[in-house]
């Protein structure tokens, strides 16, 4: 009867209509029974035999597959160990990124292990696109478990014909990139093989899945190694032809955003604001909600530093009205990671969703790559609420950022324990774990961080004993710092009187226009096209607190 087919007796019908413990739902036909009537049924059928049980497994099976609940078929299926039936679901790419999510691990433990082998050698595409999920929310181990059977596989051109064999073997040197995450030069080496066998796009990644795993920060994603990431940015820009030939526009808008992340990170907000829209129209052209949520962040950050307050508002507003109408089925956990990084940036703990203090939730919400950057916010918030649960879990964080190479959350995370040190009376390993992270992000010039930490930080930032080298990046942090402080008051509401200090280039842009010379002269002067001057013109506007040239020829230059 549940699976169609046989037609259901019209008294069984009246019955299961009159009983008060089941309830029907007129629209999609569904019965559902109170807890106590399927505790009771529970019970009832763990006494039967073990053939009974499969046999009604089975059908529960078969009716949810004709309902089109396939994610519960699946778990029927895996239950009664009926692996041919689950590898034939017509599932779509997400219903079986969703099979995978909820499911436990040990069935596809079981799958791999305990199916016949003609029945695997049937379904190899599946099996590729469960390898992706396990991959995905992190099962590390399973997944090169899947890629060594699929390996086999794909050698039998004799099974598959040697075009499906080619193609199977290309899908699977795709895959392969996966365990290089953020190691990009391997990356796009493993790109490159599977374009050489695929010579199409691949079929396995879904197009609308999010680019960045939910983070809301390239720099996140691809900064492992200190010193280098403008060397990492520049593999970045390489390589994003040959995946856009696998992924068509999957990613668009990646390379500007990283770039304008790290150009704000440096305290440039003029070139970050500039890269930051750029990034932002072309993942926009493309639907790559998940950059988009990037280049907003950017754009939202630099507000703040500036002490905009309406437009910083806004920026949030938008963030969540993207994270709600996106078509990105991961569009509102990356909503949600945006604001959380802000809840930490303005201490305004209404910003962090609940599911980021909770280590189960979270690890279900969130693919396993993400991780470390949820634990911005969630260890700031822990180190303002449990000093005692956050050192007791520093240590823990820091092993997960280093897990998967990223370096920005542990200097965060850094940033934090030096904090943490510091309240309890411990100012020299304060010092020490301050001079750690700041020896680690200063020649990659990731100077914000330290002017998000407050007053405190600048006064330990102060006190820190550096080499030569470091200085003129202290100094920079220094100044960077007084101008969050500023930003940040006024996204408050309140004035501390201070007004930020122009860059070499905005300074030298306003000495051009104070001497009379106009727009296109002064472009031509400092070498830069008229938009980037009118950006420029902008900043200085902002930062001198003027709204004409007139004005601004009357102002001091600071």
């Amino acid at each position: 009867v549940m699976a169609g087919e046989e037609p259901l007796p019209e008294e069984c019908i009246k019955r299961l209509n009159e009983n008060p413990f089941i309830r029907r739902d007129a629209k999609s036909g569904i019965y559902t029974l109170h807890s106590l009537l399927r505790a009771y049924l529970e019970e009832k059928v763990l006494r039967q035999t073990e053939a009974f049980r499969a046999e009604r497994i089975l059908r529960a099976a078969k009716g949810c597959a004709v309902r089109g609940d396939k994610v519960r078929a699946a778990a029927f299926f895996a239950e009664i160990k009926d692996y041919d039936s689950l590898l034939a679901l017509p599932c779509s790419k997400n219903e079986i990124s969703e099979i995978v999510r909820i499911s436990e691990p040990r069935i596809f433990a079981s799958l791999i292990a305990e199916a016949r082998p003609e029945t695997l050698a049937r379904h190899p595409e599946q099996l590729l696109l469960i390898t992706l999920e396990l991959f995905l929310t992190g099962y590390f181990e399973l997944f090169g478990q899947y890629i060594g059977y699929i390996s086999g596989l794909a050698e039998d051109s004799a099974l598959y014909g040697e075009a499906r064999a080619r193609r199977l073997r290309g899908e699977l040197e795709f895959l392969k990139f996966f365990p290089s995450f953020n190691d990009i030069a391997a990356m796009c080496a493993q790109h490159e093989k599977a374009y050489e066998l695929l010579r199409s796009p691949s079929d396995i990644f879904p197009a609308d899945v999010t680019w960045t795993f939910g983070i809301s920060s390239v720099v996140c994603m691809f900064w492992r190694d200190s010193g280098k990431l403008r060397e990492e940015l520049a593999l970045v820009t390489n390589g994003m032809p040959c995946y856009h030939k696998l992924q068509k526009s999957h990613g668009a808008g990646a390379a500007a955003a990283m770039a304008a992340e790290m150009e704000l990170l440096a305290g440039d907000d003029g070139r970050a604001e500039e890269l930051a829209q750029e990034a932002l129209r072309e993942a926009d052209e493309n639907r790559q909600d998940s950059l988009c949520f990037c280049a907003e962040q950017i754009l939202a950050r630099i507000a703040l530093l500036r002490g905009e307050r309406e437009k910083f508002e806004n920026l949030l507003r938008g963030i969540r009205r993207r994270g709600f109408e996106s078509g990105d089925p991961y569009s509102l956990i990356t909503a949600e990671m945006c604001l959380a990084f802000f809840s930490s940036a303005i201490d305004a703990p209404h910003l962090l969703p609940a599911w980021a203090c909770c280590e189960e939730t979270a690890r279900q919400k969130c693919y396993a790559a993400a991780m470390p950057y949820i634990r911005i916010p969630a260890a700031k918030m822990l180190l303002e609420n449990d000093r005692a649960a956050f050192r007791a879990r520093l240590g823990e964080y820091l092993a997960e950022a280093e897990r998967f190479h990223m370096l920005l959350p542990r200097i965060y995370l850094l940033i934090y324990g030096a904090l943490e040190r510091e309240k309890s009376g411990e100012g020299g390993r304060a010092i020490a774990l301050l001079k750690e992270a700041f020896e680690t992000a200063a020649p990659d010039r990731v100077l914000l961080p330290f002017a998000e930490g407050g007053a405190k930080i600048a006064m330990l930032l102060k006190k820190m004993p550096l080499a030569p080298e470091y200085e003129s990046a202290r100094a920079e942090t220094t100044e960077l710092s007084r101008r969050f402080a500023a930003g940040l008051s006024a996204i408050r509401g309140e004035d501390r009187g201070y007004r930020p200090r122009l860059s070499p280039r905005e300074k030298e842009a306003a000495r051009q226009l104070k001497l009379g010379y106009g727009d296109k002269e002064t472009a031509e002067r400092l070498s830069v096209t008229l938009a980037t001057l009118r950006g420029v013109k902008k900043n200085i506007y902002a930062k001198l607190g003027v709204h004409s040239l007139t004005e601004l020829r009357e102002s001091e230059i600071l």
